[in-house]
């Protein structure tokens, strides 16, 4: 069939010269499987309630069925019931003409030419609505629980929709490699009654086949997911290695319950993030999740849903629900993977949605677990995000998100992996700990992980000792890169000694040549000052006022603490609102079991800069007041 146009506006869409709008070989239905949910056809699901239903050759070409769709009307998404004489004029947009099978590459597809005849139609087609899908009638066989078989396709309608069930292939393409991003999945949820094209008694865009990555097939060398600088792509049929960068791949009972999701977040890290956004928009929540050498996790939606090849996992908000749950809720059913939350990373605004991004890291949990929602689940590094991505706002998120973050960090400073064990003891809680600490040099945090090794009397046989080994060996190899994070030690030579000594430990106040003060400790030993240093460190990172102490060569080879000289007001033991104050910071003293943290008069507490603030962290750890080895105290303490 020829039709005479004046007015080519891309490979297969032009003008008529009344000013129809014609898209030519548009194809409308396909063979192969598709998968519906249990709600939408009369047979028996699989355990998931889903069912997935394959349409012949024989079927979908059968003489009939073609005919069935010649002249029949185009639709603006699926009525909620047939379209016929009685409803057409309010109906139609357009109509469907010269419906055949395809030849070469497209010979599982039924083309039909689409002339949209009306102004709204022709409005649509050309602000990007372009996706298609038959509502149709059929007949279904079960052939297995959960598989069934369609015969006697009768078509009643084309719709124009924003997602097809056979994905991007039942479009009206023009060529379009980089899609609009106004597409909200709230809109459109999977696999719930009526949002697959769903009319009368069978609807489809043509269906689609499933698809996943191919299995790796690289004989006994390295797999290709070690390989940092290189893309891997993992399916159920095509599952990861046993363990990437010190973290197992292991399936995990995840959360069955909102209420459930809800308490795994709040066990998640602690970060702050600004106030949601003022919005009458949908809410959704995503996480952008990286492996310690720097990869992100991103999914395959199955049938390229809404367009997207590749994107970040993400949800929408359920009533309820925190962003937060919803996050890791949306990691784990579309990546399979078990996440905690490490950060805050961007709102982003779309049309009619808003989402709020995190950032986050690998737990546990294996992508060949991942969902019905993904095909396949990929690990890619961030110079090679956006050959995956198709979407122009989550190229916007690589660019905001990650690259420049990246790009602001020093190359010297990116550390080595650190394993990080898939379900911690408490022995390893305390060395991940210390192991992720900011601030200290890899020397530092050895001494820390020995430290606690000591304070539990580990021997070799301990179950935790092949994870200390695994942190002591990434550290030194953090070593070898950069000699040390942290601020070279001062040295007491160099110091002019102004005041006197000042608690148990011999030391006293000194000066450097700048005139800044400082007070020095000399400690029993340097596994002394190393417990202190680290202490101190850990009060920080808990958010606890401490006093800021730095390493300080004393001569001799021995090592102290030098701290920095402050203003003081101690602590009025008879004031409640300043023991109240004190007591603020209770759980972080029992974390780190410091014994002396009032001190025995009261002198370890005191107001600095307005702050209750820890003075001396020394009886913390394996030491407590006095330099006393912890194990020499009584146990019932």
């Amino acid at each position: 069939m020829k039709f005479y146009t004046v007015t080519k506006l891309g490979k297969h869409t032009s003008m008529t010269p009344e000013g129809y709008l014609l898209a030519e070989a548009v194809p409308v239905a396909r063979c192969g499987e598709q998968v519906y949910h249990q709600s939408e056809l009369p047979l028996e699901p699989n355990g998931d309630g889903f069912v997935v239903v394959s349409r012949d050759p024989d079927e979908v070409f059968r003489d009939e069925s073609i005919r069935s769709f010649q002249a029949k009307p185009i639709v603006n998404d699926h009525p909620v019931e047939e379209v016929g004489p009685g409803n057409w004029n309010n109906l139609a947009i357009g109509v469907m003409t010269n419906p055949r099978r395809g030849t070469g590459a497209d010979d599982d597809v039924l083309l039909a030419d689409l002339l949209f005849t009306t102004p709204v139609g022709i409005q649509l087609v050309k602000q990007g609505k372009r996706a298609v899908s038959v509502g149709y009638d059929a007949h279904y066989d079960q052939t297995a629980p959960g598989r069934g078989r369609q015969k006697n396709i009768v078509c009643n309608h084309l719709a124009l929709v924003d997602v097809a069930r056979c994905g991007v292939r039942c479009t009206i393409m023009d060529g379009h490699a980089i899609y609009d991003d106004d597409w909200n999945e709230a809109d459109h949820p999977r696999g719930q009654p009526g949002n697959a094209g769903q009319f009368a008694k069978g609807a489809g865009g043509g269906g689609g086949s499933i698809s996943s990555g191919l299995p790796y097939s690289g004989g006994s060398g390295a797999h290709p997911a070690e390989n940092p600088k290189t893309s891997a792509s993992f399916s159920k049929s095509n599952p990861p290695p046993d363990e990437l960068n010190g973290i197992k791949f292991q399936s995990y009972s995840a959360p069955t319950t909102n209420k459930a999701w809800e308490i795994a977040a709040k066990n998640g890290e602690a970060f702050d993030e600004p106030p949601l956004p003022t919005t009458n928009k949908t809410q959704g929540a995503g996480v952008i999740i990286q492996e310690p050498d720097g990869r992100v996790w991103i999914v395959h939606p199955t049938n390229e849903y809404g367009g997207y090849k590749a994107t970040f996992p993400k949800g929408t908000v359920e009533p309820g629900m925190s962003h937060r749950a919803t996050a890791i809720k949306e990691a784990y059913e579309e990546s399979g993977l078990r996440v905690t939350l490490t950060g805050f990373a961007g709102d982003v605004e779309r049309t009619t949605s808003t989402a709020r991004y995190y950032f986050a890291r690998r737990l546990t949990g294996t992508p060949a677990d991942h969902g019905w929602e993904s095909e396949k689940v990929t690990l890619a590094p961030v110079s090679e995000l956006k050959d995956h991505l198709n979407h122009k706002i989550d190229h916007k998120m690589v660019d905001d998100f990650l690259a420049k973050a990246e790009a602001s960090a020093p190359a010297e400073a990116k550390p080595a992996a650190i394993p990080q064990p898939h379900a911690m003891s408490p022995i390893q809680k305390e060395m991940h700990l210390i192991a992720m600490t900011e601030g200290l040099s890899p020397a530092d945090k050895i001494a820390g992980i020995e430290n606690i090794a000591a304070k539990y009397q580990m021997t070799a046989s301990n179950p935790s000792a092949p994870y200390q080994t695994k942190l002591v060996e990434a550290l030194k190899q953090q070593g070898a890169s950069a000699e040390s994070t942290s601020t070279k030690p001062l040295s007491v030579a160099t110091m002019k000694k102004v005041g006197q000594q000042l608690g148990s430990n011999p030391g006293g106040q000194y000066e450097d040549a700048s005139g800044k003060k400082y007070y020095v400790k000399a400690s029993k030993s340097d596994s002394h000052a190393k417990n202190e240093l680290l202490a101190a460190r850990l009060y920080e990172a808990a958010g606890a006022p401490v006093l800021n102490a730095q390493p300080i060569d004393l001569g001799g080879g021995k090592l102290g603490t030098a701290t920095e000289w402050k203003k003081v007001d101690l602590i009025d033991h008879n004031s409640p609102e300043q023991r109240k104050a004190a007591q603020a910071n209770f759980a972080t003293h029992a974390w780190l079991a410091n014994w002396d943290a009032a001190g025995l008069s009261f002198d370890n507490q005191g107001m600095v800069d307005g702050k209750m603030t820890t003075l001396d962290p020394g009886g913390s750890l394996i030491y407590r007041a006095q330099a006393r080895r912890r194990a020499t105290c009584s146990a019932t303490r």
